[in-house]
């Protein structure tokens, strides 16, 4: 029995392998069956699986490559390949991370900076009339009022945070 896995929410989706899973757990199906059941018979199903749903020569296939067995919680996605090409890889990825935090810190550095020399008259101007300390940080007093909701579950009080000290 020609047998496919789908889901329309794109969450769901995104592990469809974990769904492969539970059929082999809780149904007893083949482990190769389960998988099966989200590549070769979902693409048999929508009439294309003379194209795809299987890795061989001359076939149109995305893949990913695991740590471990496809089917487990534990394995991650080492690559991710779409239509020939690299689309995912895990170690170019955590490099670039690396190259996004620093990036991150020296622009937090020189907002931090750029705050540390601002005049506090030209702070005050630059609040408005209708600030309220303690209230939400880049909004005005009259934009916080309308929140029915925090007023009426007693959330009207909003602590502004300093990054500059931390707290």
């Amino acid at each position: 029995m020609l047998t496919g896995l789908h889901s329309d929410n794109p969450e769901l989706a995104r592990r469809m392998n974990l769904e492969a899973a539970k059929v082999v757990r809780y149904g007893g199906v083949d482990e190769h069956q389960a998988l099966k059941m989200i590549t070769a018979g979902p693409a048999a199903q929508l009439g294309i699986g003379e194209r795809t749903g299987r890795l061989a020569e001359g076939l149109d296939a995305d893949f990913v490559i695991w740590s471990g067995h496809p089917l487990s919680v534990y394995s991650r996605v080492e690559q991710t390949w779409v239509d020939g090409r690299r689309y995912f890889d895990r170690a170019t990825d955590l490099e670039y991370r690396k190259v996004l935090a620093a990036e991150r810190g020296e622009l937090m550095a020189q907002v931090l900076e750029a705050g540390n020399d601002r005049d506090e008259e030209d702070a005050d101007e630059q609040r408005g009339d209708d600030f309220e300390p303690g209230g939400l940080l880049g909004y005005r007093a009259s934009e916080l009022a309308h929140d029915e909701f925090c007023h009426a579950h007693g959330f009207g009080h909003v602590h502004a945070i300093d990054f500059r000290k931390g707290h």
